[in-house]
């Protein structure tokens, strides 16, 4: 099981990066749990974002699939409010504004955009996309929003820290502006962001060839894209945000496969409230 990020660091300059891996989230002490659980509960109130970005990679071109992608962000999100709510926190901000929110920048030549798999596709013009309805955002909130996914999206998974009995808050690269517009428009201190991404590589496309066409390669082309992907499956990512102190506080990720055939087993949603409830689970007393 492999997955693959690229960031653009500098003109011209791609890293990929290629990791093996069922989950990357290290067991970390009680006590670091139970710090977080805590303050949350205090709280009382919470926010959720949810994110979703499949994307179709095949010979000659490779485009985002729109419906799937914004129902998987929406089944999510009510997942993640329901089981919240079963811990005694409000929610009191759950949307899923996105499709495929870790883009940002200028779109790269190329990027294009589907329906479903094999609908005619569109070009991108412009990032992020967004979703219209009840998930919609202000745009300036979006544009905010937007930067904090793709600011995030660069922090590993939490792991402990060598020296250290708990590790440090790892503080997120967004502007001031920025987090001042989500602390002003989403009314809580603590923002629990889930996404899920899957890259589905056709059978004419091999994994190397995978890597460095498509939108890997186009991504060349703009000032500032991340995107994370596995290149069999799903790739979740769970990360707990304190707005006040621009930090993320636990980051997991889990490349979920084995997840979900397991959920499906038991015959409940992989993304409704019972995948919210492995999610979280070590945040609230059970072992991950």
């Amino acid at each position: 099981m492999f997955r693959f990020a690229y960031r653009l660091l500098a003109p011209g300059a791609l890293v990929l990066l290629l990791a093996g891996c069922a989950s990357n989230s290290l067991k970390l002490s009680p006590a670091f749990y139970a710090d977080h659980r805590h303050a949350l509960q205090e709280a009382g109130r919470v926010a959720v974002i949810t994110d979703a970005c499949v994307v179709r990679d095949q010979v000659g071109v490779d485009y985002i699939i729109r419906v799937e992608s914004t129902e998987r962000g929406k089944a999510m999100r009510v997942g993640m409010q329901q089981y919240l709510h079963r811990q005694g926190l409000e929610t009191v901000l759950a949307q899923a504004p996105f499709v495929c929110g870790n883009l940002r920048g200028d779109p790269p030549e190329g990027l294009s955009i589907a329906d479903a798999k094999g609908d005619e596709r569109a070009p991108v013009t412009r990032l992020p996309i967004l979703i219209d309805g009840e998930d919609a955002m202000s745009p300036e909130t979006a544009t905010a929003m937007n930067a904090l996914l793709a600011a995030a999206a660069l922090i590993p998974a939490t792991r402990n820290q060598k020296g250290k009995t708990e590790p440090d808050p790892a503080m997120i690269e967004i502007a001031r502006d920025d987090l001042s517009i989500l602390r002003d428009a989403i009314g809580a201190r603590h923002l629990v962001i889930a996404q899920y991404s899957r890259l589905e590589v056709s059978a004419g496309k091999s994994l190397g060839v995978a890597m460095i066409t498509g939108l890997a390669s186009a991504a060349m082309a703009g000032p500032f894209i991340y995107a994370s992907y596995p290149i069999t499956g799903a790739n979740f990512s769970l990360s707990l945000i304190d707005l006040d102190r621009g930090a993320l506080l636990w980051k997991r990720q889990i490349v979920a496969p084995p997840v979900e055939t397991e959920m499906r087993k038991r015959k409940v949603e992989p993304l409704g409230e019972a995948w919210a409830e492995h999610l979280l689970k070590p945040l609230f007393g059970a072992e991950p």
